[in-house]
């Protein structure tokens, strides 16, 4: 797939196959989070990979009821920036950006080997980082779902019913102006 042919069909995938995910393409995706850009270089991502049940249960306790649906995928990943990473701009949340970056790349190497993914960010950090005794160094940014994606739409619905209308994506016009934005 081509990256721009992969930019196009990424979408946020929340209905899942109960189907194991190859070790191979978890770690395929691992490798384009890490090619990604950052501030000075400084990397300062880590993701926890979880694939047991017992500490998907775990990570998933803390998370906002509308996520539920999230319990169906084969592995869920943990985005966590790295506070030793950081370069002096903690209080900008320079970080959030490098790990914005890292997500994207990670996502769109998902869709690039067939399989979905979603960002989500209705957990609370601190419950998660005590479950799953994350080191204090270590900031829980996102909760990321993967696996092959279920034709069957069972969370959409709901998603749709309690948080907010899936919106169509806005045209070019409406995010980008040049040489002057009115």
């Amino acid at each position: 797939m081509e990256t721009l042919d992969a930019i196009e069909k990424r979408h946020s995938v929340r209905d899942f196959l109960d189907e194991k995910v190859e070790e191979e393409k978890i770690l395929v995706i691992l490798d384009a989070a890490r090619c990604a850009p950052s501030g000075m270089n400084r990397q300062p991502w880590h993701f926890l990979v979880l694939t047991e049940e017992k500490n998907m249960k775990t990570a998933l306790s803390t998370n906002a009821i509308y996520n539920r649906w999230m319990n169906r995928a084969p592995v869920l990943i943990v985005a966590l920036a790295d506070s030793s990473a950081f370069y002096g701009r903690e209080s900008q949340k320079m970080y959030l950006l490098d790990m914005g970056l890292a997500i994207e790349n990670l996502l769109l190497a998902a869709t690039d080997l067939g399989l979905g993914a979603c960002i989500t960010i209705g957990f609370s950090a601190e419950k998660l980082q005590k479950a799953l005794k994350i080191p204090e160094r270590y900031i829980p940014v996102a909760l990321i779902p993967v696996g092959y994606e279920s034709k069957e739409k069972i969370a959409e619905p709901f998603i749709k019913t309690i948080t907010h209308a899936i919106n169509k994506r806005k045209d070019v016009d409406d995010v980008a102006s040049f040489e002057k934005i009115e």
